[in-house]
């Protein structure tokens, strides 16, 4: 089920979005905060299409592209956290 998918992949989004939120509101996580809380469904679909050598970047707001293109949640944190 393609939709099941694409919800799942939005719900992980959304998840690991409302952790960096908090995060940065308890100053673990510097600089700006853009999240990707209700773009969720632009990044599930445009990656669910995607082919293994389409590459795809972001200036900002890029963590929902990363999680829907297969980074997981303990790596983007990862990164955030530095």
């Amino acid at each position: 089920m393609v939709e099941l998918g694409l919800y799942r992949t939005m719900l992980v989004i959304r998840r690991t979005e409302a952790q960096l939120v908090k995060s940065h509101a308890r100053g673990l996580i510097h600089g700006a905060c853009h999240t990707h809380v209700g773009q969720e469904a632009i990044a599930a679909g445009v990656c669910a299409h995607l082919s293994k050598d389409d590459v795809v970047f972001s200036t900002h707001r890029g963590h929902g592209h990363a999680l829907a293109n297969g980074v997981t949640p303990e790596q983007l944190m990862a990164e955030l956290y530095g």
